[in-house]
Order: structure tokens, then sequence, then C-alpha cells
């Protein structure tokens, strides 16, 4: 922490198995608590850190942010059938790049650590670390024996299925009302795919296809009730709507709704115990 009240720190995560990623994470910080928080290097977008939706059961097996164990089932020819539900599929989470957030002191709430705080993301290029298993595919594919990734830096490199260009701009608002307490999102992206107009990349069911200006949006909810015992009932859901680049013409954009319910014995504090179910 300097004289000034900054603060600069630096994060590395080591995979606890071996891994093809096996360091994850890892970025510098400069935070200043009345001004924002700047993040460079290999980390989540603004979006997928900012997001409020269904409240799932077990964190990490959910509607928000399935680890990859969960996939769609019954899926339609062409359609994608993993990755992220209700964060957008094309934000290169742990891609190398920048985030940019306003003051977590926030502004327009009736209190502090309530009101309006925004963020942004920019990927280059949606590569990461220097191993090429995680060179960074569309949904986290590696593209085998590219030796391109682009550890120590951002990368410029035209990988097939791989995205660049990303932006994400993100908005969440947050207030109480007596025992309730209210979480909003906005969220959109924008994002180009390298690709050849063949298609070179599988993924999932789809063949994924060169794409420049794909879009996507998504909007969500969670609210909380406090009992007043120090249990909590949580409701929330969300919606998405984005391009898959799976199809050279016609309509590939995918819609996505979600919504859970989650009871917590006590509240989000050590110790509590949660019950819940969530909907894709």
């Amino acid at each position: 922490m300097l004289d000034n009240g900054t603060v600069v720190g630096a994060r590395i995560e080591l995979e606890a198995a071996t891994e093809a990623d096996q360091i994850d994470e890892r970025y510098i910080f400069i935070e200043r608590r009345d001004a924002g928080r700047a993040e460079i290097g290999s980390i989540d977008r603004a979006s997928s850190k900012m997001v409020y939706g269904a409240p799932v059961a077990i964190p990490g097996y959910g509607t928000i942010d399935p680890t990859g164990a969960i996939s769609v089932t019954q899926a339609p020819t062409g359609a994608r059938t993993g990755g992220n539900l209700t964060k957008f599929t094309f934000a290169p989470d742990d891609a190398e790049g920048i985030n940019l957030y306003t003051a977590s002191d926030r502004y327009l709430g009736s209190k502090a650590g309530k009101g309006l705080q925004l963020g942004f993301s920019y990927v280059p290029d949606g590569c990461e670390d220097f191993s090429p298993a995680a060179n960074g595919g569309v949904g986290s594919a590696s593209v085998a024996g590219s030796g391109k990734g682009c550890g120590g830096g951002f990368g410029l490199v035209n990988n097939p299925g791989q995205v660049s260009d990303a932006i994400v701009v993100a908005a969440n608002y947050l207030e109480s009302f007596g025992a309730f307490d209210l979480g909003v999102l906005a969220a959109y992206n924008r994002f180009d795919l390298e690709a050849t107009s063949a298609g070179s990349l599988s993924s999932g069911a789809a063949t994924v296809f060169s794409g420049t200006g794909l879009q996507g949006y998504a909007i969500g909810s969670t609210l909380t009730y406090n009992i007043g015992d120090g249990s909590s009932v949580q409701f929330g859901g969300a919606w998405k709507r984005e391009e898959m680049g799976v199809t050279q013409s016609g309509d590939d954009r995918r819609n996505l709704y979600a919504a859970g319910l989650r009871y917590l014995t006590n509240g989000t504090r050590a110790g509590s115990i949660g019950l819940g179910v969530d909907y894709a």
C-alpha cells in the first residue's frame, strides 16, 4: 500500500494437481478504494466477476458458472453443447486482458457498498499462458501443437477458433430495502472469431466459422430475503442472447433463460448450510 492509499499487488494461482493449465490465473492490479481498480493479465472478465442471476446450490456446478462437467444434452444439430450458461461464452475468462472497474465505494446507493458499479474488459487475443494446451480456442478448447501461447504479454496470432478483440461492458447495482437485498446485472459483449471460412475447430457439436463483430447481451438479478434469525432465501434469474459463430449464414444466435432458488441457514456467513435448485 502506497502512502496515498493506492494498493499495488499481484496474484498467481498454481493448480494443485497436474493440469495442462498448470498456472491458472495470474495478474497484477492497482486499486484505490475511492477511484477504482485496474487488472492486467490472465483473469476472468468483468461480466463474469460482476454477474447476478440464479443462485446455485453448489458453487461451480450450476447455471451461473459450470466448471465444464455440465453439458447440454439432446442439443439440436449445430448447437453448442458445452460452456458457461448465463456467463458469456465468448468473454474469454482467464485469457490475457485488461479489466477496469469503478470504485468499490459505490455511487448512487443508500449506504456504503451499495449502488452502481461499472466494469470494462478488453482481450486483444484470446490466448493464455505459454502452454500450447492453454492457447485458448472456443470454449477453452486447445489448439494442439500450435506452440503459440502468450504468457508474459498479449499475443496477436491467428489461431483457428480463438477469440480476438473481445470487448465486455458491464454494470451492476446493489441496494437494500428493509429485509431485502437486490443485485442487478446488465452486460454487453462484442468479439471476433479467428477461423477459416470453411470452419476449422470443432466445439461440442458445432463447427466454428470466422466472424467479426459478433455480439452478446445479458441481464440478471438476485433477490435475497433475510428472515431475521440469520437465515436467508435467495431467488434469481438471468437471460442471455449471444451470437455463436457456428454458421456462415442465417441465425446462429442462442437464447438462454435461467432461474434458481436457494435457502441458507446462516446467510453467506461461514458455517451456513444451503439447499437449492436452479434450471436453465
